[in-house]
């Protein structure tokens, strides 16, 4: 069976069409190099997460995230049951997170994929213009205007991740 190439002509030279583009290959190329650490996108997220703000509950990482409390419960689960997160009393009825040495260790093995995918950005890009794309990247996240949505994004205008994060 023949497949017809569909054309997005008139969106070429759209932004949001773009950003969509270039965060599918970002996407894809993260999920080729978590892939062999047995992890997903959403499971280095978390790890991180909690990596950085160690004691942070599933509800802080769901609001820092914009996922909704039933989502993040998996995922949490998930690194649990690998033996990359653990859970301990909090305050109130809270479960404080944390990572053990096993999630500290793939944490590090994280951070080289990033690390390594963010080189093969920047061999596409000249330093100024890196700047350029990373400011505009998170103007666009920190203005909820931008979006047709209106829904307030996870930045902040410090370093373009949530605070609470």
């Amino acid at each position: 069976m023949n497949s017809k190439k569909i054309r997005f002509d008139s969106l070429a030279d759209t932004i949001g069409f773009q950003l969509r583009r270039a965060s599918h290959a970002m996407q894809s190329a993260y999920e080729a190099s978590f892939e062999p650490l047995g992890l997903r996108i959403s499971d280095a997220t978390v790890l991180i997460g909690i990596g950085e703000s160690p004691g942070c509950t599933q509800a802080d990482l769901s609001r820092s995230l914009h996922i909704k409390p039933a989502n993040i419960v998996p995922t949490v689960g998930g690194l649990v049951a690998k033996g990359l997160v653990t859970r301990r009393p909090g305050e109130g009825r809270a479960v404080s997170l944390g990572l053990t040495e096993a999630g500290s260790a793939r944490l590090a093995q994280v951070h080289q994929a990033i690390q390594q995918q963010e080189e093969r950005i920047r061999q596409l890009l000249t330093a100024a213009d890196e700047e350029r794309v990373l400011s505009a990247l998170k103007d666009i996240a920190r203005k909820p205007a931008a979006t047709s949505a209106g829904v307030p994004s996870p930045a902040d205008a410090t370093n373009g991740v949530d605070s609470a994060a």
